[in-house]
């Protein structure tokens, strides 16, 4: 497992557990090796630092069509469904004592903004491989200028 581009900033607060100064710590649970290993490193790291884990899964949603195309109900429904299986698979691995949470595209806070809410200091996401360049996620940059924490990108 590697470490991709650590950017951000690591906090230490005060009354803050571990050695690291992480209290909370989120992972985007995505399907695939990548998202297993960010998992994984997630749970490492929050038993190392005594720290609350929260695994998000994000569910993309199609927009209703403005024509006379079929409602993509279904599909959405499909999608929640599919997310939250995954999400259960990454409960049975990781065990009970960490949350979970599906966040619905359209329907809930952007992943960004429910981050900040939640105050966490440290995100990981599975990496991904763009067309060109270095493994990378595309939430990676935008969550770096809108949060404090510590953003990372997690290699298989």
């Amino acid at each position: 497992m590697a470490i991709i581009g650590s950017g951000g900033r690591r906090q230490v607060r005060p009354g803050a557990r571990g050695t690291g100064g992480w209290r909370r710590i989120a992972v985007l649970l995505e399907p695939g090796a990548s998202g297993t290993a960010a998992l994984e490193r997630g749970v490492a790291l929050a038993r190392e630092h005594e720290a609350e884990l929260i695994v998000v899964a994000v569910a993309p949603q199609a927009e209703p069509s403005r024509c006379a195309a079929p409602s993509p109900e279904g599909y959405n429904d499909a999608v929640c469904q599919a997310v939250r299986a995954e999400l259960e698979a990454a409960k049975a691995r990781a065990g009970a004592a960490f949350r979970y949470v599906v966040l619905v595209e359209h329907r809930d806070e952007p992943l960004g903004r429910w981050l900040d809410a939640q105050a966490v200091d440290l995100v990981l996401l599975p990496r991904r491989w763009p067309s060109l360049g270095r493994p990378r996620h595309p939430a990676a940059r935008r969550l770096r200028r809108s949060l404090s924490a510590e953003i990372r990108v997690i290699a298989p």
